[in-house]
């Protein structure tokens, strides 16, 4: 799905399914209906930091620059969040 390394052209929501994050081949977590990845990315404008990999079939919702712009300016609470999760993942 993405790869460590790779530009970040979007925040994912797994809304059903699961996958796993890996970094230089080593297991980091388990992701599931309700987690996100990607954020980091594009809150930084950096390269991806890990890869994740679906484990099972993924419906997923995925914001862009222009929407995740967008939350910060009509959802700041939602984007304040997103921040926390690339603090506490840093």
């Amino acid at each position: 799905m993405i790869g460590e390394g790779q530009f970040s052209r979007a925040l994912m929501a797994i809304e059903e399914g699961s996958a796993e994050v890996t970094r230089d081949g080593e297991h980091l977590a388990d992701l599931g209906p309700g987690d996100i990845f990607g954020e980091a990315g594009m809150l930084d404008d950096t390269l991806r930091s890990a890869t994740v990999t679906a484990t099972s079939p993924l419906k997923l919702i995925s914001l862009g620059h222009f929407e995740v712009k967008r939350l910060k300016k009509n959802a700041p609470e939602v984007y304040a969040r997103i921040e926390d999760l690339v603090a506490e993942r840093g």
